[in-house]
């Protein structure tokens, strides 16, 4: 099994966990503030290390790393937090997945890949899918739930996008940009906190592994992940690839919260599952290697 393929399995299942466990936490936390102090935690424990590797750090590409930052680090996730309160962690997670027919429209336009016939097909099976979950859950996306995951999501697609673009053009160092993705999010999500009035955070054991496990895996190990499976998949294939992690959602808080899955749901799922396989496992194909960084002309 090719490298690149183990690394979306297991991203598939570091993101697909947590939106249950977000759901859970927030009985005692309010979404956004929990998001914040999250991004304040990875930001101290990024800076030490990349200090004790004596890695650079100045944020360069500076532009690219700030968009993304605002992209995925607080409209991503902010989003996405809000969305789950307000609809239940399946509802958004239903609707936050979208980001794959966004991820797309965004890598045709401002990459020019090649839109290909296992692509159209799988976003077709992966959009039956997607309908078929949101219509049994009663999910409709004049929701303000699904409004916010789906804000979210066209925020991560882009912010995707950028990042393709800006490996392409730049040698950047995953660590460096994931670092300075937490920093730059700190005051955005900081403010947006304080101005929701949440209630303060209510520490009991399942809150701190919550927080722990959001810090540790989701916000650290599975962004460095996820780059670098992107460094090595077409934008295309690895965002429509993400289909799997609804999926992954949904069974997980059937398990964790007791979101029951309908046999809707379960049809939804598998043509998902038949998206995943559609335009995933051709793309394996490769050598995995890392496609040379170049600089732009001065």
């Amino acid at each position: 099994m090719r490298p690149a393929l183990l690394g979306l399995v297991a991203v598939w299942f570091f993101w697909g966990i947590n939106w249950p466990i977000w759901r859970y936490s927030l009985r005692d936390t309010g979404g956004v503030e929990f998001i914040a102090l999250r991004a304040v935690v990875c930001s101290a424990i990024l800076l030490v290390l990349m200090l004790a590797l004596r890695r650079s750090l100045i944020p360069r590409p500076l532009g690219p790393i700030v968009l993304m930052s605002l992209l995925q680090g607080v409209g991503m996730n902010g989003l996405s937090m809000l969305a789950v309160a307000d609809s239940g962690a399946t509802k958004a997670t239903i609707f936050a997945y979208t980001m794959p027919f966004w991820t797309v429209l965004f890598a045709r336009v401002v990459l020019n890949e090649e839109i290909k016939p296992r692509h159209w097909i799988a976003m077709a099976a992966g959009a039956i899918g997607l309908g078929i979950v949101a219509a049994a859950g009663g999910s409709r996306l004049a929701d303000l739930g699904a409004a916010f995951a789906v804000a979210g999501a066209i925020c991560w697609a882009l912010g995707t996008v950028i990042w393709k673009w800006t490996i392409e053009r730049y040698d950047v160092d995953p660590m460096t940009m994931v670092t300075w993705q937490n920093i730059f999010s700190i005051l955005p999500l900081g403010i947006g906190a304080l101005s929701l009035h949440e209630a303060p955070m209510h520490w009991t054991p399942w809150l701190a592994f919550a927080f722990s496990y959001n810090v540790l895996v989701t916000a650290v190990f599975a962004w460095f992940l996820w780059y670098w499976v992107l460094e090595r998949l077409p934008a295309v294939t690895a965002g429509m690839s993400s289909l799997a992690i609804p999926v992954v959602s949904i069974l997980t808080s059937y398990v964790f919260v007791g979101e029951h899955p309908t046999a809707p749901q379960w049809a939804g799922m598998a043509a998902m599952l038949i998206s995943l396989a559609v335009v995933t496992l051709p793309a394996i194909g490769g050598n995995g290697r890392r496609p040379a960084a170049h600089q732009p002309v001065a």
